[in-house]
């Protein structure tokens, strides 16, 4: 069980007090957390406010650039906000509020979540949609619920491969609850020493590890995320020191894929940065967005990808987050030709 931070949950007048809003509350009461009504500014010191919203607005598109593959993934944003602190995250530039934001219009998002099934069985297209893009998936589920009720409403899909990316081992509410083997959940995965370097709050590396393990004994099917890869001089060693305990925790068929990025940020994130490791040769591409220049990328691609298939198997599918496809031919020796058989790729389809 991971330590649970000090919050307060402040509810706006309009939300509905419907299966999730309750829940909530309860659980908050069960916690003795405190709970107010009103404006969700007035924040205390060192409390995280949880801010219950009628806000409008679950699924969109993932935000990736045209200028690079993409692999046609949908976000469901349930929560808006994280109660982790890394440095590297992008969050931290483009979410302007003093709390976390909680959705708690359900009956809105299963609406959502229906037609969005209906269209794509349609036109019998396969997609992966998550609740990873601007909150960790599950490091509230303590407190609010939502992977149950996305779990049930997608059980019988034989188009929807739900994801839940995470770095939190909050998944004991998933361990027995009946799931579709499209449900995946994947762990945001580094190196020990970046995780103590960065990713303040968040669990260990092997504890994350040990947490998918558990879903695979329960049947899930699981996911690795090394996404944002960072340079350092003994990189190579220390990523190959995770990679090394996936191979001694997760067969290679218990995993639907693993995905590979390196580290991007606007300029606007630098005055967030701290540490030492964050330092080092970048370039500004078109997107604005600073990032290493593309040939240590693709080194670093290239030595990562040949860990993994060492360690984990030939089989497990690789894909690179945010690339061109010139790089994935380079590193993956593929090259899709386009977003959707980049995404059939990724779903064994």
């Amino acid at each position: 069980m991971e330590d649970k931070p000090n919050i307060k949950i402040v509810i706006a007048e309009d939300i509905p007090r419907n299966s999730l809003t309750n829940e909530i509350l309860r659980r908050a009461q069960k916690h003795n957390i405190e709970i107010t009504e009103g404006d969700h500014s007035k924040r205390t010191e060192n409390t995280t406010l949880l801010y219950l919203s009628n806000q409008k607005g679950f699924l969109r598109p993932c935000p990736c650039s045209r200028r690079y593959r993409c692999c046609n993934y949908f976000t469901i944003d349930t929560i808006e906000g994280c109660i982790y602190d890394c440095e590297y995250c992008a969050l931290k530039t483009f979410i302007d509020r003093t709390g976390i934001l909680i959705k708690v219009d359900i009956d809105e998002m299963i609406q959502e979540v229906r037609r969005f099934e209906e269209m794509i069985t349609q036109k019998d297209k396969f997609i992966r949609i998550g609740t990873g893009e601007l909150s960790d998936s599950l490091a509230l589920e303590w407190i609010a619920p939502y992977a149950p009720i996305l779990i049930a409403e997608t059980r019988g899909s034989k188009n929807i491969f739900l994801e839940f990316k995470t770095k939190s081992t909050e998944i004991l509410s998933l361990l027995d609850l009946p799931h579709n083997p499209n449900t995946t959940i994947s762990f945001s995965l580094s190196t020990n020493y970046i995780h103590r370097s960065l990713e303040g709050g968040t669990p260990n590396i092997e504890q994350r590890i040990l947490a998918a393990k558990r879903l695979v004994e329960k049947n899930y099917r699981v996911g690795f995320h090394f996404d944002p890869i960072i340079f350092y001089e003994s990189y190579e060693k220390d990523y190959e020191s995770t990679i090394e305990s996936i191979s001694k925790n997760i067969p290679e068929e218990a995993i639907g894929w693993i995905s590979l990025g390196t580290i991007r940020f606007t300029p606007s994130l630098i005055d967030e940065f701290e540490s030492p490791l964050l330092f080092g040769e970048y370039i500004l591409d078109a997107e604005k967005k600073y990032r290493y220049p593309f040939v240590l990328r693709k080194d670093i691609y290239r030595r990562i990808n040949r860990i993994i298939r060492d360690y984990i198997g030939k089989n497990v599918r690789i894909y690179l987050c945010m690339e061109s496809d010139s790089m994935n031919e380079l590193v993956l020796s593929t090259r899709f030709g386009t977003d959707e058989e980049m995404n059939r790729y990724i779903l064994g389809k």
